[in-house]
């Protein structure tokens, strides 16, 4: 590569490239003011190349994921994403420090069977540490210390590892096997991947469970979790007394009531399907299935939105303070709607004050 190349993506010399500044002032949140030295300074004495690069990787990210997961240009126009996605929580200099934090284990315990951590028989002084495998076979039962925030208890034949627990994020990624993990933390802390989803807390208790073609089925008891896709940057709220689904392509269904009947399932599965027959799907809730609405208020595309809303307010849920701007897909509309219908967690919800990295999830509306 040429060592005298001038030009205003290159070096910022030049005429101004339009497109390059735009783009430069939609991630202007993500840039960093300071200076390598002073980040060098805080990482660990071991590594320091290695966890350079990898904060230069992880800013980048960051950055790319709010142009991919927020609004996107046509024909120099403003247009919404075609569905509910999650947005990454903002990293600022000031969290640089916290980039490469201390790792901690998280205490094992038998509850029946003789699970293995790391190829090891789990003892009374067992931990999993960061990086490491816990593998339940059949019969096997075993409790896991989420640092000081809640437990789990992997059942049998479960495969599960420690990918962080620090401060900010205790993350678990579970690759076969029925998890139950019950959290008292704020949004956003406690995570858990799978093959097509990442279960993402927001001060809740729930039961998440792989199944063989690398679908998860999530049943919550308390709070609320999102559940969200990995290959596609969806999102789907699922409160307490809900379950929902993907499939082994990472399709995710409707949150539905653990208790609905099998109608309402049969018209949810022909509505994902290929018949797409909304008019059932919308006759077949009734007043406790507003949390599905809601969501299918999310999903829908502009000319169905009206049919939804419709049938949410006829079933006794209340009228929204600004019809026009939900009907027309705004996201605080939707989001304020959804919150009001106890789709997704309250304002403040939890009581305890979440770290910055921890954001709560921001939604886009449905395509037109």
């Amino acid at each position: 590569m040429s060592e005298d190349r001038h030009d205003y993506l290159w070096d910022g010399s030049g005429p101004v490239d339009d497109e390059v500044a735009e783009l430069e002032d939609l991630l202007a949140d993500f840039r960093y003011r300071g200076s390598a030295t002073a980040i060098d300074s805080r990482l660990p004495a071991r590594g320091v190349k290695g966890n350079a690069r990898a904060l230069w990787w992880l800013m980048m990210a960051a950055g790319v994921a709010l142009v991919v997961t927020g609004w996107v240009g046509r024909d120099g126009e403003q247009v919404a994403l075609p569905v509910a996605r999650l947005q990454t929580p903002t990293i600022s200099p000031q969290q640089v420090a916290s980039l490469a934090p201390t790792q901690t284990g998280w205490e094992v315990s038998v509850l029946r069977g003789t699970p293995t951590c790391d190829g090891a028989a789990v003892d009374d002084g067992s931990k999993l540490m960061v990086g490491g495998w816990l593998e339940t076979r059949d019969g096997d039962e075993a409790r896991i210390a989420v640092g000081d925030i809640g437990e789990m208890k992997l059942g049998p034949r479960g495969r599960m590892q420690l990918v962080q627990s620090d401060a900010r994020i205790k993350r678990v990624e579970l690759q076969r096997g029925r998890l139950h993990a019950i959290v008292d933390a704020p949004p956003r802390m406690f995570l858990v991947d799978t093959p097509t989803a990442t279960a993402v807390d927001l001060g809740c208790e729930y039961t998440l469970e792989v199944q063989p073609d690398g679908g998860v089925a999530l049943a919550v008891d308390l709070g609320w979790v999102a559940l969200e896709m990995t290959e596609q940057r969806l999102a789907t709220y699922v409160p307490a007394g809900f379950r929902s689904a993907t499939d082994g392509e990472g399709r995710a269904s409707l949150p539905v009531r653990r208790d609905s009947g099998s109608a309402l399932e049969a018209a949810v599965a022909r509505y994902q399907g290929r018949i797409a027959d909304l008019s059932g799907l919308l006759q077949a809730c009734d007043a406790a299935d507003l949390p599905t609405l809601w969501q299918l208020l999310a999903r829908v595309p502009a000319p169905d939105r009206r049919r939804v809303y419709d049938r949410i307010v006829a079933l006794g849920g209340q009228p929204a303070s600004d019809p026009a701007a939900l009907l027309a897909g705004e996201m605080a509309a939707l989001m304020s709607y959804g919150q009001l219908l106890g789709a997704v967690p309250p304002p403040g919800w939890p009581e305890r004050t979440a770290p910055d990295t921890a954001q709560p999830p921001v939604w886009a509306p449905a395509a037109e």
